[in-house]
C-alpha cells in the first residue's frame, strides 16, 4: 500500500473509532483488515500504526510515564 493510500485509510479509521472503547476499536480494526482486498499488502510499520489506534490513551501514557523517561536517559 502506498504511503498516500495508507494515510487516507489510517485517517478514515481514526475518524470512525474516536468514540469507541478499546474492544470496539479492536473489532473495527480487525474488520477493516478482513474487509480489504486479499491482494492488499501492508508494511509491518503500517500494520503497527493501525494496531496502535486500538489504545491511543494507553500508548500516550506509557511514553509519558516517569519510569519510561528515566530508562531512556
Amino acid at each position: 500500500m502506498t504511503d498516500e493510500d495508507f494515510r487516507y485509510w489510517k485517517q478514515w479509521i481514526e475518524r470512525h473509532i474516536k468514540r469507541y472503547d478499546e474492544m470496539s476499536r479492536t473489532m473495527f480494526i480487525a474488520g477493516f483488515f478482513d474487509g480489504m482486498p486479499k491482494e492488499t499488502v501492508f508494511t509491518t510499520a503500517q500494520v503497527s500504526e493501525i494496531l496502535a489506534l486500538r489504545r491511543p490513551e494507553k500508548e500516550k501514557r506509557a511514553t509519558q510515564s516517569p519510569a519510561r523517561r528515566e530508562a531512556h536517559q
